[in-house]
């Protein structure tokens, strides 16, 4: 893998090309402007420093530095294993400034497909299977349900964290769904139940950061089972716990499925923002900053379940919640 690279065209038609070892990303060092100065790799700071311009040179390519405009070249114009990576000016040498780019692996794009926040490009071997990514992208007013293979596609082919099967290069297209609101839900304390009516969304401290679970189901008394839910003026609901005055959130707005729910002190975010979907005779909450469902790991009816963020698996135990007033 540290022979490899991952090329990502930019919005200007420059490239970032990134190390499949690393992660780090091809760099002028320092973008400094000088002839014999190191090809270097550096963590992404999205400087013209770290984009190349590709330019064909009959069935060769040469990589224009974007913030110097000089070459990148093997020193000394050296066939041998072990040569340095420099900048250097169009001198005419064959060796040194032309490259072969021969595709390395099978690549899985994603395309957010009218959204933002599209997973990073994934590479395949022939024979091994992938894991998708589980990173989610976002589109205001709609929640992401899967991938297309399709760009005009609805229909979900694959999800995040699937395993990719096929010895095929392919580009992935989010699909999107509507998201449309329950009639208002009235600013009141409610328990959150699950669908077989037996726990509770609950909370174990007063901590930020903890983790909401599942509890058997208390009574009025229970504080930490119940939920100020208060709708915002774009009608989203911030969503505090009783006991500990703490809001349920999208722990630090991370758009990855499995990310945890916590409670945080209240900070405005869309992370501590949610959507509230009725589907039958029950509710979907789903997170304003992310689009994804607020969802009982496994789908779990017992005591102890985590709650986190997950797609629309159509799962009624993990997805759907009564709302009960107390």
């Amino acid at each position: 893998k540290e022979q490899i690279f991952l090329f990502q065209r930019q919005s200007d038609g420059s490239y970032k090309i990134t190390n499949s070892l690393t992660g780090k990303v091809m760099e002028n060092k320092n973008g400094v402007h000088v002839l014999a100065n190191p090809v270097a790799q550096n963590a992404s700071n999205d400087t013209a420093a770290q984009r190349w311009w590709i330019v064909q040179n009959g069935t060769k390519y040469n990589l224009v530095n974007a913030g110097s405009g000089i070459f990148l070249d093997i020193t000394a114009s050296s066939v041998s294993p072990g040569a340095n990576i420099l900048m250097w000016f169009n001198s005419g040498s064959a060796n040194g400034l032309n490259f072969s780019l021969n595709p390395a692996g099978l690549s899985i794009r994603y395309d957010s497909n009218g959204g933002t926040n599209a997973p990073a490009p994934q590479m395949k071997y022939s024979g091994i299977n992938l894991n998708l990514s589980g990173e989610i992208p976002t589109r205001t007013g709609y929640y992401f349900d899967g991938w297309d293979t399709n760009s005009a596609g609805t229909t979900r082919v694959y999800t995040p964290t699937q395993s990719y099967t096929a010895d095929a290069s392919v580009t992935l297209y989010a699909v999107w769904k509507p998201i449309i609101l329950a009639a208002a839900i009235q600013d009141a304390y409610y328990f959150i139940t699950n669908n077989t009516n037996v726990t509770n969304i609950s909370i174990a401290d007063s901590n930020d950061g903890t983790q909401f679970k599942t509890a058997a189901k208390g009574t009025v008394n229970s504080k930490e089972q119940i939920f100020l839910f208060q709708r915002q003026n774009d009608g989203t609901y911030k969503i505090t716990n009783y006991l500990t005055g703490k809001v349920m959130e999208n722990k630090n707005g991370i758009n990855v499925l499995s990310n945890p729910v916590v409670q945080n002190a209240s900070n405005d975010t869309a992370a501590q923002r949610w959507w509230i979907v009725q589907n039958g005779t029950k509710y979907n909450l789903i997170n304003a900053g992310s689009g994804i469902f607020l969802d009982i790991s496994a789908s779990s009816v017992s005591p102890g379940a985590n709650i986190l963020m997950w797609f629309n698996s159509g799962s009624a135990n993990g997805l759907n919640f009564i709302l009960k007033r107390t």
